[in-house]
């Protein structure tokens, strides 16, 4: 029965740290050298041996003052934010907790032939309370922090109690196995196989919303995947818009002194009505229509000089060298303007906060032309922040949040390249590397 007792108390201890990591995750990004699943499977594990350390020493005044120790440096060591509000989201946290033993108290304590004494006195009646007193926190933590609109894992009140009728039902039987007047002196398999559904029933009940998150999470990023793509059609065609207006303005160029020369022997015979009527026939527009040639892909290039004419009206200085040798043919032309206008964009939205806001582009080979690298560098100012690896955005539409560095990392991916992004002392750089196939 020891053996038994003990492994539900290990139980219990990594359940309870479990829930305090999952709920100041919900509203707290991971630091950055710790945001690894194995580091925080460590993270728990280790908590949890020092929670169980602490629970074997059967001390109330040594468990409460370890317990403040132990989760506050988790909290504020592990995740960032502010310090109040992890103070504040501690306090919530820690009154969860206590509320549920509380409340786990009261119902067990009602007045019945099976009293709250009998419990404490019966190992398996313990083992039920606890574990009631777990799940109890579990219905609290989800409830509490899925409400939130601004939590990544939110759910609506009506889709919450369907979820919670499995936890809850547990807890129903939990509570009726606390007082039915069962003889638990003796331990027979039966009832030990009664323990081992219990505590398969409450890891149930995790992994029902485990799943919800994890189906919730591939539904956005399809619905964002298609918003995506249909973002990107529309800017290829308008792209290709802008190159075949500026080809009819390069061969305007082309045979602007063959329609000078006409002019001007017009003009030398006074017929003015000639000239008149060849300048009004070409309808010359210019204003708006400059177009430098930076590279020679044609996409490429309408996409360059359009996010240059952009950082200009925002006051960001922009720079770009894009090598003769480039090569960007390998690249759909879709996944060019996902990968190039997403990093530029980034990039200037961050250098929009800087005093003297800067973008620099550079586009070249490597390893004997064997790869294309894109790399721009931007100055920031704000803080940058993380969650599971995904920036986090400081616009106030924080469900996108960094969107568009996935789809970037998604795609170089998908041509054998790799994405790298590097940030320190105010500039950040993104690194594109493509392999170049062969002829």
């Amino acid at each position: 029965m020891d053996i038994i007792s003990r492994s539900v108390q290990v139980f219990a201890c990594i359940f309870e740290v479990y829930l305090m990591f999952d709920f100041f995750s919900s509203f707290f990004p991971l630091k950055e050298k710790l945001n690894d699943k194995y580091t925080k499977l460590m993270i728990v594990l280790g908590n949890s041996a020092c929670v169980f350390v602490v629970n074997s020493l059967n001390s109330s005044v040594a468990n409460i003052v370890a317990m403040q120790v132990i989760y506050l440096s988790m909290l504020f060591g592990a995740f960032m934010g502010g310090r109040f509000k992890r103070t504040l989201y501690y306090i919530m946290a820690t009154a969860i907790m206590a509320g549920s033993e509380f409340i786990a108290i009261v119902l067990l304590s009602v007045p019945s032939d099976f009293a709250m004494n009998q419990i404490q006195q019966n190992p398996i009646s313990t083992i039920y309370s606890l574990l009631f007193v777990k799940l109890l926190a579990f219905i609290f933590f989800n409830v509490v922090k899925r409400i939130p609109k601004n939590t990544s894992n939110k759910m609506d009140i009506k889709n919450l109690m369907l979820y919670i009728v499995v936890p809850m039902s547990m807890m129903g039987i939990m509570i009726s196995i606390a007082y039915l007047n069962i003889d638990f002196v003796s331990l027979g398999i039966e009832k030990i196989l009664l323990i081992f559904s219990s505590v398969l029933a409450i890891v149930g009940s995790v992994l029902t919303f485990y799943v919800f998150d994890r189906y919730s999470s591939t539904t956005e990023k399809l619905q964002q995947q298609e918003l995506m793509i249909a973002k990107l059609e529309m800017e290829e065609r308008y792209y290709e818009q802008v190159e075949q207006m500026n080809q009819e303005h390069a061969s305007l160029l082309h045979d602007f002194h063959h329609y000078l020369k006409t002019i001007g022997e017009a003009a030398a015979e006074n017929k003015d009505e000639d000239v008149l009527s060849i300048v009004s026939e070409l309808k010359i527009q210019v204003i708006g229509t400059e177009s430098v040639i930076i590279c020679g892909h044609r996409l490429l290039n309408a996409i360059l000089n359009e996010k240059k004419k952009d950082a200009e009206q925002k006051g960001i200085s922009m720079y770009i060298t894009v090598e003769p040798e480039f090569s960007a043919e390998q690249i759909r032309d879709i996944d060019l303007i996902a990968i190039v206008g997403n990093l530029i964009d980034n990039a200037m939205e961050a250098a929009l906060d800087c005093k003297e806001g800067y973008v620099k582009i550079y586009m070249y080979v490597q390893n004997e032309s064997r790869f294309s690298v894109m790399k721009i560098i931007n100055n920031y100012r704000e803080e940058i922040r993380q969650k599971d690896g995904i920036f986090l955005t400081s616009k106030a539409d924080k469900e996108k949040h960094g969107i568009g560095i996935q789809n970037v990392k998604s795609i170089v991916t998908k041509y054998g390249g790799f994405l790298q992004n590097v940030y320190e002392n105010g500039i950040f750089t993104s690194l594109v590397i493509l392999p170049i196939k062969e002829a």
